[in-house]
């Protein structure tokens, strides 16, 4: 207890002794500091007291005195004009400031306008996105009821003819009943044959004619293979015929296997049967099925179908024997500007200006795929079963594979593709004419490249509807210009071997006899002009 006393002690001592050293320690410091400072203040201020006696030494003369003052003076204007600029800086800064935070609200007000226009944008690109929708929707539907209310016309005619024909038969069963009362077997077969050839059927000897036209057309069935193409095609030279098919401009011309009969599609809506005699050519029948312009026409490999493209958003088919509709093909939203029969005669493809193409089944009636491109199509052709090709307004030309229903592939030209043709002994080309560069081209189809071009310094494609065609044996082209002249090329180089001119107007379609030896061309001025050698 003692020994922790002791120490305690101690302790306490130490302690009130630290406690009185400490106070006199920082006065100690605080002196030492002073002290420093006095003495660098000193050595400091030493050169300026030598300055200073050297100036007053200086200014004794009243000169410098002067000039003393002076700067003085001026030392004391610059002090002032400091003290006006300082105060300026100031206020510009405060003003600074105050155009800073405006500028930062007006900062966040912008930021807020400007997500407020992306969402009004969004919601303005939705809204139109939908009314785009609604008016596709509504095209669609107001296209659906022109075509469905074609097809009610076109029915309810051909319901009319049925009944009229109905009615005409009728009597006539009445008028065959009556004589076989009155008269014997013999006198009743010569009357009745009197009356069919007189007034009972009403056929005049014009009838008759095409009656045996048509019995003609009905005997002429061929298959489109390489044993009916002519081993050699005669160059045309001189008009044969020449005459006005249509009341406006004839779009389409097409010749019939047997070369006698000739197929024109016009702008007035017709199709007409054109029957070429030794001295002139002569209508044999003619049809007004179409509602719009007829663009394209196309015969089935047995030559009993003619297929035709119109601007009334549909395909028609016919049969060549007779010239009776049998089909009228619906659903394109857009004009159609070429239908072709595939190899297969039951099965046609058409193209039209809703940017697709539509493979439909004949038997049938009805679509069996749809094929939609980024372009208006202008023609179309079918190179085998499985290939169809495709020219557009894009400039490009697509081909398709039926087997998968989507586009296989694609090339450029250097020009809108106007039409599209094949030889059948070369399935590796094809022939297009091009708006733009005015040219003919043969592309090749494994490798998307032209491999020939043809044109002329006088050659220009006219519309985007012009065709160009393959002559029979391949050898040759041919496509109308703009100048009313019919340009032939040479396909194995490219040279121009004959100018055919006789056109007034620009010249769209044309078409060789299947034996070669006659060339159809037709133009806008209502005419189609015959070539022969």
């Amino acid at each position: 207890m003692e020994k922790y006393n002791y120490r305690s002690s101690i302790f306490k001592q130490l302690k009130k002794r630290n406690t009185r050293e400490s106070s006199f320690k920082d006065i100690i410091k605080y002196s030492n500091k002073l002290l420093e400072s006095v003495d660098y203040l000193q050595k400091a201020n030493v050169p300026k007291i030598l300055q200073t006696a050297v100036s007053e030494e200086t200014i004794s003369d009243d000169k410098y005195k002067i000039m003393y003052d002076n700067s003085r003076k001026e030392l004391a204007e610059c002090l002032i004009k400091t003290s006006s600029l300082a105060e300026q800086v100031i206020k510009l800064k405060d003003s600074l400031d105050e155009k800073n935070i405006t500028i930062t609200k007006q900062k966040s007000e912008l930021e807020k306008a400007i997500v407020n226009l992306e969402s009004e944008r969004e919601l303005c690109a939705t809204l139109k996105a939908e009314m785009v929708n609604l008016k596709k929707i509504l095209q669609d539907k107001a296209d659906e009821f022109d075509a469905l209310n074609i097809t009610y016309s076109s029915i309810d005619n051909r319901k009319n003819d049925l009944e009229h024909e109905n009615r005409k038969l009728q009597e006539q069963l009445l008028r065959f009943k009556e004589m076989g009362r009155k008269s014997s077997s013999s006198e009743s077969f010569e009357s009745v044959f009197s009356l069919n050839t007189s007034t009972g059927s009403g056929k005049s000897p014009q009838k008759f004619e095409k009656t045996e036209a048509e019995a003609k057309l009905l005997c002429t069935k061929l298959n489109f293979d390489a044993s009916h193409f002519c081993p050699d095609v005669v160059l045309p030279a001189n008009v044969k015929f020449e005459f006005e098919a249509h009341n406006r401009e004839v779009n389409a011309v097409l010749w019939f296997p047997d070369s006698s009969f000739l197929f024109t599609g016009g702008a007035d809506r017709r199709v007409k049967l054109w029957e070429m005699c030794d001295t002139d050519v002569k209508l044999i029948k003619s049809v007004c099925d179409c509602n719009m312009s007829v663009m394209s026409l196309d015969i089935d490999s047995e030559a009993s179908l003619l297929v035709c493209a119109s601007l009334d958003f549909a395909s028609r088919i016919w049969t060549t024997s007779d010239f009776t509709l049998r089909h009228t093909l619906t659903g394109h939203s857009g004009k159609v500007t070429s239908s072709k029969f595939l190899k297969d005669s039951h099965k046609v493809v058409s193209g039209s200006a809703d940017q697709s193409l539509k493979l439909w089944d004949v038997r049938r009636r009805v679509c069996t795929a749809t094929y939609l491109s980024q372009s208006p199509v202008n023609d179309v052709i079918s190179k085998d079963s499985n290939l169809i090709v495709s020219g557009h307004f894009d400039n490009k030309i697509r081909l398709w594979d039926m087997r998968s229903n989507s586009e296989s592939s694609s090339f450029q030209c250097s020009g809108m593709a106007t039409s599209l043709d094949a030889y059948s002994k070369n399935r590796n080309h094809v022939l297009v004419s091009e708006l733009g560069s005015n040219s003919v081209k043969l592309f090749d189809l494994r490798t998307g490249k032209e491999s020939l071009v043809m044109t002329s310094k006088d050659f220009v494609v006219g519309c985007n509807w012009t065709r160009a065609k393959f002559s029979p044996d391949g050898k040759y082209c041919c496509c109308g210009s703009k100048n009313g002249s019919v340009f032939v090329w040479d396909t194995s180089n490219g040279a121009l071997v004959r100018e055919l001119k006789a056109h007034k107007g620009n010249v769209i379609s044309c078409s060789w006899s299947i034996c070669g030896s006659h060339l159809a061309t037709s133009d806008s001025d209502r005419k189609c002009i015959i070539w022969s050698k």
